[in-house]
């Protein structure tokens, strides 16, 4: 996954109106400098809010090459 990827949340009934797009990455890092958490940066349907997800609970839909 990479910015400008069009995601979905990964589910078992998929569902096709709720489509986002990675704008950023958020990594957390701890006091020496590890990353310890990873999130995706994805602004929903083209809300101004975007929100913070789990790589693992999204699906790339379709590729930015």
């Amino acid at each position: 996954m990479k910015i400008g990827d069009l995601v979905r949340i990964d589910t078992i009934i998929p569902d096709l109106s709720n489509v986002g797009v990675i704008v950023d990455w958020h990594v957390i890092y701890d006091k020496f400098g590890d990353a310890v958490d990873r999130f995706a940066v994805v602004s929903w349907n083209g809300d101004s809010k975007p929100e913070h997800e789990y790589p693992d609970m999204l699906k790339v839909i379709n590729e930015n090459r």
